[in-house]
C-alpha cells in the first residue's frame, strides 16, 4: 500500500493511472468481497486518502 500510495502522489503518474480507467480499479477494490464483507478498514481508509489526493481534472466533452 505504501508503494501505491507514493506513486499515486505524483501527478503524471495520476493521470496516466486516470486515462487507463485506474477510477474504476480503485472502486472495485472498495466493494464487499464475494461472501459480503468488506476489505479491511485499514486498507479502504488508505486507499480513500489516496483517492482524495487524486488531482482530478473535469473534461469538457462537448466540445465548449
Amino acid at each position: 500500500m505504501d508503494e501505491v500510495k507514493e506513486l499515486l502522489q505524483r501527478y503524471p503518474v495520476q493521470s496516466h493511472f486516470l486515462s487507463k480507467n485506474g477510477g474504476q480499479v480503485l472502486e472495485y477494490w472498495l466493494r464487499a468481497l464475494p461472501d459480503k464483507r468488506y476489505p479491511n478498514i485499514s486498507f479502504c481508509k488508505e486507499l480513500l486518502t489516496c483517492i482524495d489526493g487524486l488531482q482530478v481534472q473535469a473534461i469538457n466533452l462537448d466540445g465548449n
